[in-house]
């Protein structure tokens, strides 16, 4: 596996939604993205609307399982794999409690699915099915809410900021639970004041 390092992680987070992605079949890790659903509401004027499949989890959702060159690079659109929403059939109650989408209009999350999936999943060297059931998978298995209730402050992580914590602890807390690089990305909320939103994490391409 190629190194991932905090370094490559800031650059990857600084420039996913520019040009940190190429087109490419050949990978070295995968970038694993969990973000806090509350600062996603909090950071847009119109706020979060409940999806059409009921009311998601309180947890982290599952943000993104991105294939990466050994450079750090994102691969995207490596062959144009059509996404089914069938070949989640065994797992969708778990994919409308983790993988939502709360953007207003209310939704059923299936557009999200597809956007991760194309161009992303097609570059992970596994069907749609295996690439969702692992998304899944890890998030259930680093369970990342309470590591940081353990070592945070419980009662306010939800409404995490500058003034009520401190980001770096995350950031260590679930480097010594779980052992991977991790970087911790904030956004700004309506009202202003920074808050935690994503947690980045390296993982080995073989994962399951």
């Amino acid at each position: 596996m190629a190194s991932c390092n905090a370094d490559v992680l800031v650059l990857v987070t600084t420039l996913f939604f520019s040009y940190g992605v190429i087109a490419s079949t050949n990978f070295d890790f995968f970038y694993y993205v969990l973000s806090w659903p509350g600062s996603a509401c909090r950071a847009r004027a119109e706020g979060c609307c409940l999806p059409t499949t009921g009311e998601p989890e309180l947890d982290f959702f599952v943000m993104g399982l991105y294939p990466a060159d050994s450079s750090g690079k994102i691969l995207t659109k490596c062959n144009d794999t059509k996404f089914l929403v069938n070949a989640l059939a065994k797992f969708i109650g778990d994919m409308y409690s983790y993988m939502p989408n709360l953007k207003c209009p209310s939704n059923n999350g299936v557009s999200s699915w597809k956007r991760r999936w194309s161009p992303y999943g097609v570059c992970s060297g596994q069907n749609e099915t295996e690439y969702f059931r692992r998304s899944l998978l890890l998030r259930s298995t680093i369970n990342l809410l309470p590591i940081l209730k353990r070592r945070g402050k419980q009662d306010d992580l939800p409404h995490t900021d500058d003034e009520k914590y401190n980001t770096g602890l995350p950031q260590a807390a679930i480097n010594d639970a779980v052992g991977n690089t991790t970087r911790v990305a904030c956004n700004t909320k309506v009202e202003g004041g920074r808050q935690l939103s994503q947690i980045w994490m390296c993982v080995d391409r073989d994962v399951s």
